[in-house]
């Protein structure tokens, strides 16, 4: 038993009408309320008399995050979790079976998979999470067996085996089906696909097999070589079409088993469409704050809500102990009603979710979700969208955010209008410089930069862009090179670097 002494207590966990209290491997105290992890925590070890030192096996970083998500409330960030405090965090969640916890762990997951598969594979096939298991197999499949073979269940093994042998056949089917040509550039084409199918991954991947059968790398070849180099592309591409649908990798998602109710500890609700849905009222009491107070007379009425059947599907099944449902599929215009839904009867663990999904249409809806973020103070999600919309016009956004998000955001704007006006200003007192070349990639600069956005094209600096490379080859066989049109478009490049780099980034 931990020495009592050296106690301390966890300055966000110290209620005074607790009724339980847990104490963490290092020592700290958190008093807590048992109704919370009843409804909360469906395996939590509350078999105990109330107010004894119940002894968890857990850090306090851990738990000080964790116990966070027994309460209605809006939930914490986990961005700034590394991967070994999150995995911590998600263990301990599927541990006491607090959901909230273990699919904000989920979503975040998503930002490691590239740097800790293996770790993620294990961590999803041990606690049933097929979609990460199958979101995972793509990437793992140059993988060595002998790197795996002891660490996923045998179920999930065999099905990872059978799947990676389907890539590994793959690869030599490729090389079956390379056509026969007598020229020297199509054996070096050849040879370097054939180089690179030592590893499925160039197969399995979308972008990696447009780059394998690139025509153009290292350099393009004569017009027999591209018509033959497309009629191989397109008879590998048949050929992968036939191999077999993995659905879950072995891995099967978990269930909650049904309870027995009792009728009279039920109430009913109806959807738009009349749909009756039948709800715990504790549950509905204890994750919401937007419904009715249970108890409340309704004359022997029908209950009837705004929100169709399949959005109140979904939104239930966030106040129920089981796993939290799956919103990958949901468009942009689904996700809305759910929001708005889950923002109306404050339902936190949908609202959570929602956030999650909503992060996916960034790019894609950028207006529609600005308008959103700004209606329900998505704080995170206005930062993420403001380097985005940064050539959208205040009189666009003005309507969309509430003044404590706009009055930052126009500032924003402004800075990258200043940090385009110095740029362009600069470049026109360099256009003294009466050499063709220059002055004529002077003139086509200034009419790409017309917009904020262009100032951060990943491209602008890298010489890649032809604005760059025209004036390169303008300046080469200009006789005789002029030096000073270099020397300008060195000084211009640093002026760019310099703005860019004193460029602050967006902050609520």
């Amino acid at each position: 038993m931990s020495d009592n002494t050296s106690l301390a207590i966890s300055k966000s966990f110290q209620a005074t009408d607790a009724d339980i209290i847990v104490r963490s491997a290092d020592n700290v105290s958190y008093r807590l309320h048992r109704k919370n992890l009843e409804l909360a925590a469906g395996a939590f070890p509350l078999d105990q008399e109330d107010l004894i030192h119940h002894e968890l096996p857990e850090s306090s970083a851990a738990l000080d995050i964790l116990f966070k998500f027994i309460y209605p409330q809006r939930y914490v960030t986990l961005d700034d979790l590394d991967f070994e405090a999150l995995l911590l965090l998600a263990e301990a969640a599927e541990k006491y079976q607090i959901r909230s916890a273990a699919y904000g762990c989920q979503a975040h997951f998503r930002k490691f998979v590239h740097s800790n598969t293996k770790d993620l594979m294990v961590f999803g096939a041990k606690h049933d999470y097929p979609s990460l298991v199958l979101q995972l197999a793509p990437i793992l499949v140059d993988t060595p067996l002998s790197k795996l073979v002891g660490s996923l269940q045998p179920s999930v093994y065999i099905a990872w085996t059978l799947y990676r042998d389907n890539w590994v056949e793959a690869c030599k089917a490729t090389t079956i089906l390379m056509p026969e040509h007598d020229c020297k550039e199509w054996g070096f084409y050849c040879l370097r696909i054939l180089k690179q199918l030592e590893q499925p991954s160039h197969l399995v991947s979308p972008s990696h097999f447009e780059a394998l059968f690139d025509v153009t790398n290292p350099k393009r070849m004569d017009s027999c070589c591209d018509r033959l180099a497309e009629q191989w592309k397109s008879a590998v591409r048949e050929m992968l079409s036939t191999l077999p649908k993995v659905s879950s990798m072995g891995v099967k998602e978990s269930c909650v088993t049904p309870q027995r109710l009792n009728p009279n500890d039920l109430i009913e609700l109806h959807s738009s469409e009349g749909h009756m849905f039948i709800v715990q009222p504790k549950y509905l009491e204890f994750f919401t704050e937007g419904f009715p107070p249970v108890g409340t007379p309704t004359d022997g009425e029908k209950i009837y809500l705004s929100e169709p059947t399949a959005t109140l599907q979904l939104l239930f099944q966030f106040m129920s102990p089981g796993r939290y449902p799956s919103l990958e599929n949901l468009d942009f215009e689904a996700m809305e009603v759910l929001t708005e839904a889950a923002e109306k009867y404050v339902v936190y663990p949908a609202i959570y979710a929602c956030q999650f999904r909503l992060r996916e249409f960034v790019e894609t809806k950028p207006h529609e979700l600005l308008s959103l973020a700004g209606k329900h103070n998505y704080s995170w999600i206005i930062v993420h969208l403001a380097p985005l919309l940064i050539d959208t016009p205040l009189s666009e956004v003005v309507e969309l955010l509430p003044p404590r998000y706009y009055a930052p955001w126009s500032v924003y704007r402004d800075q990258w209008l200043d940090g385009l006006r110095t740029v362009t200003e600069k470049l026109i007192k360099l256009m003294d410089h009466k050499c063709d070349p220059f002055y004529a990639f002077a003139v086509d600069m200034l009419n790409k930069l017309n917009k904020p956005s262009a100032l951060r094209a990943q491209d602008l600096l890298d010489g890649t862009i032809p604005e760059v490379t025209e004036f390169v080859r303008m300046h080469y066989y200009t006789t005789p090179p002029c030096s000073d049109c270099y020397m300008h478009y060195d000084t211009w490049k640093d002026q760019v670097r310099h703005t860019l780099k004193a460029m602050p980034k967006f902050t609520i």
